[in-house]
């Protein structure tokens, strides 16, 4: 916001005009990709102008998006579940209709998070990553992440027979040769940067089947999920096995003096089986190891419904922003722009009213000029440099502001800068309870 300040927008006006904006380029690509018409193929870098591939990324961001509003307006989400599934071409099904960058156009696009792990040293595996990995004896493993280096005296051997250790989430422990020699993320310049894949739609219609059952089969479509991320993944292990499996996360701890007892996520294994709730958090676990290394989209999820259970951090740097160690961060902390004469504070203000009363005791917001001072005169960071990637990859970066990112998919993060902005999502989760925003 500039200080010719503009309009700030609800949220739910904003997701209301994705949806629409998402469907106008769907019914404008539609007759198109049914005629089989290949659209501006030399400038498309990620669909070579294939316009059915196109139609079905839309679908599926379309079913992404009012997923993301279900417990905010359950009408609205379904109304466009609806829409994206009834569609004629449809959602994303197969590995091949995943949208990523990696070459096409004449353009060599190189994987950034193979850049931080190796030039800047930034990203390891996160401890709840190990903990699921490596206690579901995931066949993943090997396919997300490298083996301790040979100068780790820390690694815990798998059921693969390598080693593995991941950087636990929110350490202050700076850079040093402990973590270094960890796990690294499997990934080279050339993996390409995954913005959607079929995995991820699965998943999405299992939990809308799980809602509103006339949608499908949420058992066969959580399997579906977990059978195309093992396709995704080159890993050809049964699924079967694997999701008939009694086997819980394990604890994440070693020694020595950069070591400790790091968390355990609850016990919570992937047989389909339970009340709906137990349901869900399968669903929900199993689609933040598929999302691997998308940090951002895990991050999100886990806020929106509250699962999986991650290990803690270990220095929560964000209570004086109303960041807790149970929900992390929730929201992004408005610049100083939004409140630095009369006419900004006006819009600030009219932005603080959508939200709730509990929300605005969690950012603690009190728009005084005092308080308004004290905003402005930021805490001095410390730099934490080695970066566990989690589930969600080496990119989970959106938060953990001790830059000692654990993407932990989704982790519950620290943050020395965290926390108000009404956020881009409909919805918040408690720990268990889902609450409207």
């Amino acid at each position: 916001l500039s200080s010719a300040a503009s309009d700030v927008y609800k949220r739910q006006d904003v997701y209301v005009e994705m949806f629409k904006d998402l469907t106008d380029a769907i019914n404008v690509l539609t007759p198109l990709a049914e005629n089989g018409t290949v659209l501006m193929g030399d400038y498309d870098a990620v669909y070579g102008g294939n316009t059915q591939k196109w139609v079905k990324y839309a679908n599926t961001l379309l079913l992404r998006l009012a997923m993301r509003v279900r417990f905010a307006d359950e009408a609205l989400s379904k109304q466009y579940v609806t829409q994206a599934l009834k569609h004629t071409i449809g959602v994303m099904t197969d590995k091949a209709d995943a949208a990523q960058m990696s070459r096409g156009a004449g353009f060599i696009f190189r994987n950034n998070i193979h850049w931080l792990s190796e030039q800047y040293n930034e990203t390891r595996m996160g401890s709840s990553m190990f903990s699921y990995l490596m206690g579901y004896e995931d066949p993943r493993l090997a396919a997300y992440f490298k083996p301790v280096d040979a100068n780790c005296n820390f690694g815990e051997e798998a059921f693969d027979g390598n080693e593995y250790q991941a950087v636990p989430a929110g350490h202050r422990k700076g850079m040093n040769d402990t973590y270094k020699s960890f796990s690294k993320p499997n990934i080279t310049e050339d993996t390409p940067t995954y913005w959607m894949r079929a995995s991820e739609a699965y998943f999405l219609r299992a939990e809308a089947a799980l809602v509103w059952p006339e949608f499908g089969d949420a058992e066969s479509l959580y399997k579906q999920g977990v059978a195309m991320s093992f396709e995704e993944n080159g890993v050809s292990s049964s699924v079967d096995s694997y999701l008939n499996s009694t086997k819980v996360p394990t604890a994440h701890q070693f020694g020595g003096s950069f070591g400790g007892n790091f968390g355990t996520p609850k016990a919570v294994n992937p047989k389909f089986e339970g009340n709906n709730e137990q349901k869900l958090e399968k669903i929900m676990i199993q689609k933040w190891i598929a999302l691997y290394p998308n940090g951002l989209e895990a991050w999100t999820e886990w806020r929106r419904t509250g699962y999986p259970d991650l290990n803690p951090v270990q220095v929560n740097s964000g209570a004086s922003n109303g960041v807790t160690v149970e929900k992390g961060i929730r929201r992004l902390i408005y610049p100083t722009s939004f409140y630095d004469n009369d006419k900004n504070k006006e819009i600030y203000q009219d932005d603080l009213e959508p939200l709730t009363e509990e929300e605005l005791n969690e950012m603690d917001v009190d728009t005084s000029d005092e308080d308004m001072k004290q905003i402005d005169e930021p805490e001095e960071e410390t730099a934490d440099i080695t970066d566990t990637t989690d589930a969600t990859e080496t990119t989970d970066k959106t938060e953990n502001t001790d830059k000692a990112e654990t993407s932990d998919s989704s982790a519950k993060k620290s943050a020395d800068k965290t926390e108000t902005s009404d956020s881009a999502d409909t919805t918040k989760s408690e720990t268990k309870t889902k609450t409207e925003k």
